[in-house]
């Protein structure tokens, strides 16, 4: 983070590298990953990968299978201690305050993005723990649509069983739809319906919630 102006700037330090090896070998200990599509992943280039938020793993598990380096909002409480904000940071995560706009954030995501990297998301904003999908905020589909890069829709099973089951790896499925845009005159709105239909579409139907 670039204190004297507030505004994110990522930096893939060594640092961070050897945490997502240590995240990537920690995940496959936990779990096993079946990736499907994995040639609707966009490897150059501004993207926004969203996905269904099942657990604390979700993020994890994204950062793991996805090869190239994602930056993420995280809720601005995270960010109050100066050391756990210096961590966070170095592993490519900047705050959002929730539940109002946030101009702050919305211009760090524009950062990322004018910078030709990808962003990870959650639209539901909150963890369902498999109870099955809930209605999306529109903020990743504003996001998207201001700065006109598109979305690659990700659905996620079984992370919600990390840990849960005992000594034995959970099966967790990772399914990579095929990247959208905006259409013209679409709204916001509209835009994150089809996000989240293209993703429940993947999914299990009792995961599927409110995009049943």
């Amino acid at each position: 983070m670039d204190n004297r102006k507030g505004m994110f700037i990522f930096k893939n330090s060594g640092f961070r590298k050897a945490i997502v090896g240590v995240i990537r070998f920690g995940i496959r200990l936990l779990a096993d990953l079946h990736i499907y599509h994995s040639e609707n992943m966009i490897n150059d280039g501004a993207v926004m990968f969203a996905a269904n938020h099942l657990s604390f793993f979700d993020a994890v598990v994204l950062q793991s299978v996805i090869k190239r380096p994602l930056c993420f909002m995280g809720k601005a409480e995270l960010f109050e201690n100066p050391l756990v904000a210096w961590f966070f940071n170095q592993l490519g995560a900047f705050p959002v305050k929730r539940g109002e706009f946030d101009r702050q954030s919305i211009l760090n995501a524009k950062s990322v993005l004018d910078a030709g990297l990808a962003m990870m998301m959650f639209p539901e904003g909150t963890r369902t723990y498999g109870k099955g999908m809930v209605e999306a905020r529109n903020g990743t589909a504003y996001i998207a649509m201001r700065n006109r890069c598109p979305i690659v829709p990700v659905a996620i099973s079984g992370s919600e069983k990390i840990l849960k089951s005992g000594l034995r790896r959970a099966t967790v499925e990772i399914t990579f739809c095929e990247p959208i845009a905006a259409a013209e005159k679409e709204t916001a709105g509209e835009f994150t319906s089809r996000m989240m239909r293209s993703i429940a579409g993947r999914l299990p139907e009792k995961l599927r919630g409110f995009y049943a």
